[in-house]
């Protein structure tokens, strides 16, 4: 996977998501509980203070690091070789795509989605699956009948925004992105009219 073109260097943007930390974490700990169900809870002597995800902005560092799948891996491999915790990671052009790419990629895998390739990746996957959505604004999305990544893209902005009350953020998404133009909303390449 190779980020740059001849002219600029491509945004590169890892998200790195731990699987099950907490659980695993506790396992650490305490070595009796490997292969046993565990639940963690918060407790007064003892809160949850760690984060088990980051993104990493990689943008231009491939002269000093190598290329954003091969900083991706490097950094799997510390964490497993340091703690024995295994991370998922999906490396993609910005924070949206890459957050779903890491969870595409859960237990301990690694996904890399191209500038090119966004939509041909985002298209199939289940409206579910979009960061931000959540419960209420899934439901309302199915009874717009958008199951998919590609029927939420195809769906004009004015309606999205007019049926959910929210607007949506266009710099967040693309390939997913619906812009205005001369009084119509455009999605991916066709013409939407409110």
């Amino acid at each position: 996977m190779n980020f740059k073109d001849e002219h600029r260097c491509r945004k590169a943007i890892i998200h790195l998501d731990m699987d099950a930390f907490y659980p695993s974490v506790e396992v650490l700990d305490d070595p009796s509980l490997r292969g046993k169900p565990v639940i963690v809870g918060g407790s007064r002597e003892r809160g949850v203070v760690s984060s088990d995800e980051a993104f990493l902005d990689v943008t231009g560092t491939q002269r000093l690091l190598g290329e954003p799948a091969g900083v991706a891996a490097m950094i799997k491999k510390a964490v497993f070789g340091e703690t024995g915790l295994t991370v998922s990671a999906g490396v993609a052009p910005n924070k949206f795509v890459s957050k779903i790419a890491s969870d595409i990629a859960k237990p301990d895998g690694l996904t890399i989605v191209s500038p090119d390739a966004m939509t041909e990746f985002l298209d199939p996957l289940p409206i579910g699956k979009m960061w931000g959505v959540g419960r209420k604004t899934e439901q309302v999305l199915i009874e717009m009948k958008m199951l998919t990544f590609r029927d939420f893209r195809l769906m004009s902005a004015h309606i999205l925004e007019k049926k959910t009350g929210r607007s949506w953020r266009q710099d967040a998404t693309p390939g997913l992105r619906h812009r205005r133009e001369r009084g119509r909303y455009r999605a991916g390449g066709k013409i939407n009219r409110p």
